[in-house]
């Protein structure tokens, strides 16, 4: 894989999950489980990566749904958000390895996700990263199931005096977060390598796509910059560490994760969460 295919898979994956978590958190809760959804939404994927592309993705989309929905519904009924997120990655984290061990391994391959756009070797991913870039933008900020979706984000009991259902627009909101965290999570898993390792799960992708999100002030394009900026990161990480420079791979590793220190500690405040997800991140 070369450098620049490297940067657009890792692209599209950050892209997707930051998506999911932006529609999650603009119903008033931020997707702290990010990482166990992707987990779960990459496994179930590259388990089936011999069938046709289309149905390995949307396989993928409805493990991270299932996941997504679990979690959702506790915090529809009251559960803090942050330490269900805690809880449901600790779950996947396990759960994978036990369907890891009884099926002795999880080995796929590139070659069902491959496309030749331009001259260069890319997978389906990212034009299915950019279609639903496009999608999420417009379902959010164009439409009025948006327009309701944003309210719940911003004062969910003015939203519900307004007669929005709260219940089914967050659960609805969280199933999205779940359907694209899945497909993020096997494209994040295609571009580890050709085999699962259990100890690396999806390589941290999930906190990335926070911290990609939380930069790009939960606007779909400024996420997109955003996603390419750590996308930059962890392939050119990947390529240093490739090279057999004389320092520890895993300090190359480390730089994506540096980074995203950095830009949360660098945000702050002022990452432009809706009020209500803004609340429920500061544990009120």
């Amino acid at each position: 894989m070369t450098l620049i295919s490297s940067v657009l898979l890792h692209f599209a994956a950050l892209l997707l999950g930051a998506l999911g978590a932006m529609t999650a958190g603009w119903s008033g809760a931020l997707c702290f489980a990010l990482e166990g959804i992707m987990l779960s939404g990459g496994l179930a994927g590259a388990m089936t990566s011999h069938l046709p592309w289309a149905l390995s993705l949307l396989t993928a989309g409805a493990a991270g749904t299932v996941c997504a929905l679990m979690l959702g519904l506790a915090v529809c009924r009251g559960a803090n958000p942050l330490f269900g997120g805690v809880a449901m990655n600790g779950f996947t984290a396990a759960l994978s390895m036990i369907i890891a061990r009884l099926a002795g391994g999880i080995s796929y391959s590139r070659k069902t996700y491959q496309l030749l756009i331009g001259g260069e070797n890319v997978t389906v991913f990212l034009p299915a990263a950019l279609l639903l870039l496009l999608a999420v933008w417009l379902l959010i900020f164009h439409t009025r199931w948006g327009l309701r979706l944003r309210l719940c984000g911003r004062n969910g009991e003015a939203a519900w005096k307004a007669g929005v259902r709260l219940g089914g627009m967050r659960i609805l909101a969280w199933a999205v977060c779940g359907f694209l965290g899945g497909i993020g999570g096997l494209a994040a898993m295609i571009s580890l390598g050709g085999g699962w390792r259990m100890e690396w799960g999806v390589g941290g992708m999930g906190y990335a796509a926070l911290a990609a999100l939380l930069l790009g002030h939960w606007r779909p394009f400024r996420v997109m910059l955003s996603a390419a900026l750590f996308a930059l990161a962890a392939a050119g990480a990947e390529a240093a560490a490739a090279a057999g420079l004389a320092v520890p791979e895993g300090v190359f590793r480390l730089l994506p994760f540096l980074l995203a220190l950095i830009v949360l500690a660098l945000v702050g405040k002022k990452d432009g969460a809706p009020e209500e997800t803004a609340k429920a991140e500061r544990l009120e």
